[in-house]
């Protein structure tokens, strides 16, 4: 695996007149991924935020243009085993800055119920990879210099388990990269440095942004051996058509990144980061995410312990055993003697008399008699009852009827002696002079024919009688009642919206623009 980091770094930057890359921590600098391929954040995200079944790139280029080789390449494809178990398999190119590794990756993830909300999660990234030198131009410097770094190519095998505990939408995570290291063959570059990454998030559904609309805060700590900790922040909007992050490292800076799905099925999006810092000078950095997603996995939920299914037999059921018919032996006094001693014999019942047929049938006819009076006595109870119900009920009802006839009488009275009180009103009001306001316009005229005396509202006067009907329609069509009058005198249809009693309600109804029905101009009609 990794040759010692340390001391080649230390040469590096000793000669950095030569060298070509910044100093970079051993991590794999994966602290963006926020959906797609975060099990290379942890290895139990295969379980849920993987989108299990799904294919996922992921390619970072640290610090570099675009079309340069990238720092970091991540193939992954992720399923489901069971409910509770998910793998996945990949490839994976990483740049440390002094080694190239390229290898294969497997993963795999469990977890189990603690309770109705809460999981916890165990799992484990397995990274098997050929590690060589990733700048060749190192061998060209003085060997003086660089006797410490073995140029020849290794192959190793990393391990890097994790745990999560899980609440609901909370999470919080442990990982450690690089727990345990394997040089399988080749001279030994490999790192012991371990790297202990911590993660805490939350997500927050956003149902007003339609259904599967989420908001994931998510904060982490990575502490390199030999590097400054790392602490960051990043957000992510998740939406079923798209996506869009930001977030900081204290180490290699901000960044933005968007995304979109398409048919809720590929996902594509970028990510870029900027340098701040000791590194200020250097480019940005690119990122690119591409998510096939190829459908849900459904899988038989597991038992509750202590619970078994129940199995789908039917239970033979066993004839039950035959009974003997017992026979009942009639001994009278004279066979007893005709017996064998200890075996009684069997004999015929003897023939009733025609006394005894007689009494018999006469207790069966007054017994049938009897009953019958019985059944006729509940039937005239179970009537008188009735009779009894139906007539309180008539006397309720009639007595109901009653009091609603008198309460409709006490209101139409009521009603009577208010219409009168309202009609004496509008007599006097109807017959009271008018005296005209300011600049208003007013006309009266003595008893129209056809119509009650009052004061109309006017909206607009026609001499054509096919504006007059436009104009009637447009009105209805806003949701008025308006109604007109033809004066012979002039030979005009007068519109109105309505007839008041008083001079104060026109008024009122003019000066509030008929309550905001009616914006144009208002006029008062009077007919004495």
């Amino acid at each position: 695996m990794l040759k010692s980091f340390i001391a080649p770094v230390i040469l590096l930057f000793a000669c950095q007149i030569f060298a070509q890359d910044v100093e970079l921590p051993p991590d794999f600098r994966q602290h963006n991924l926020s959906q797609f391929n975060s099990s290379l954040l942890n290895p139990t995200l295969s379980l849920d935020r993987n989108s299990p079944r799904s294919i996922a790139l992921w390619s970072r280029w640290q610090w570099q243009s675009i079309d340069a080789d990238p720092t970091t390449l991540f193939l992954n494809y992720t399923q489901k085993i069971n409910e509770s178990l998910a793998g996945g398999i990949g490839y994976l190119q990483h740049n440390t800055g002094i080694f190239l590794q390229s290898g294969v990756y497997a993963n795999i993830a469990w977890e189990k119920a603690l309770n109705k909300n809460t999981t916890i999660s165990l799992g484990v990234n397995i990274f098997s990879f050929n590690q060589e030198l990733a700048n060749e131009q190192l061998v060209l410097l003085p060997e003086s210099e660089f006797q410490t770094i073995n140029t020849d190519t290794s192959f190793s095998t990393q391990f890097s388990p994790g745990i999560r505990l899980k609440s609901s939408t909370f999470s919080i995570g442990l990982t450690l990269q690089n727990a345990l290291s394997l040089n399988l063959s080749g001279p030994d570059n490999a790192s012991d440095n371990t790297v202990v990454q911590g993660l805490i998030s939350n997500e927050f559904p956003l149902t007003f942004l339609g259904p599967s609309t989420f908001f994931l805060p998510q904060a982490y700590v990575n502490a390199v051996s030999g590097f400054d900790t790392q602490v960051g922040i990043i957000a992510l909007i998740g939406h079923p058509n798209f996506w869009f992050q930001g977030g900081y490292n204290s180490f290699y800076g901000p960044s933005a990144g968007i995304g979109v799905t398409v048919a809720k099925t590929v996902s594509i999006g970028g990510v870029m980061e900027f340098a701040t810092g000791d590194f200020a000078n250097e480019d940005p950095t690119f990122e690119l995410v591409v998510s096939y997603f190829i459908g849900k996995q459904h899988f038989d939920k597991e038992p509750v312990d202590g619970f078994e299914p129940k199995k789908n037999t039917i239970p033979i059921q066993e004839e039950p055993p035959t009974k003997e018919v017992e026979k009942k032996v009639v001994v009278t006094p004279t066979e007893a003697d005709n017996k064998e001693e200890g075996v009684p014999k069997e004999v015929s019942p003897k023939p009733l008399s025609k006394r005894q047929q007689r009494r018999l049938e006469k207790r069966r006819l007054d017994s049938i008699e009897q009953a019958e009076k019985t059944n006729a006595l509940i039937v005239m109870e179970k009537k008188r009852m009735d009779s009894i119900t139906n007539a309180k009920a008539n006397e309720r009802r009639e007595r109901e009827i009653n009091d609603s006839i008198a309460q409709v009488k006490s209101r139409e009275m009521a009603l009577a002696k208010e219409q009168a009180r309202l009609d004496s009103i509008a007599s006097i009001e109807l017959t009271k002079d008018v005296v005209l306001l300011p600049n208003e316009r007013y006309e009266e005229v003595v008893q129209q024919e056809g119509l009650d005396p009052g004061f109309y509202l006017i909206a607009n006067v026609f001499g054509t009688k096919k504006y007059y009907e436009n104009f009637m329609k447009t009105l209805k069509a806003k949701g008025l009642s308006p109604g007109s009058f033809y004066r012979k005198l002039n030979g005009y249809n007068y519109v109105y919206l309505k007839r008041y009693n008083s001079i104060n309600e026109a008024r009122q109804a003019r000066d509030s623009n008929f309550d905001g029905k009616y914006k144009d101009k208002l006029w008062i009609f009077r007919i004495r």
